[in-house]
């Protein structure tokens, strides 16, 4: 699961996104975030599959060994449960 509001970056990145938008279509979820630091710069991650831990996987098999890192999450969708969706 990830929230609207949580941070999230790339493992062969530096950038964080804070997510605005998730979805899932039929070759998995996405998310589309906006980088914390420049918020006119945007990023979106696809083919988002389970989440283990802090990881979400990434199913595309061009990029075996990428993942998507959970920096933090809001802390009121963690209590109630609020603006959660699964992947």
């Amino acid at each position: 699961m990830i929230a609207a509001g949580t941070i999230v970056q790339g493992n062969w990145s530096s950038i964080r996104y804070k997510v605005e938008y998730t979805g899932t279509c039929d070759k998995g979820g996405w998310v589309t975030g906006r980088n914390t630091e420049n918020p006119l710069q945007t990023g979106s991650f696809s083919y988002l599959g389970d989440r283990i831990g802090d990881r979400i996987s990434i199913t595309d098999e061009r990029r075996p060994n990428d993942f998507l890192l959970i920096v933090s999450e809001p802390k009121q969708a963690k209590k109630n449960n609020q603006m959660e969706f699964d992947l």
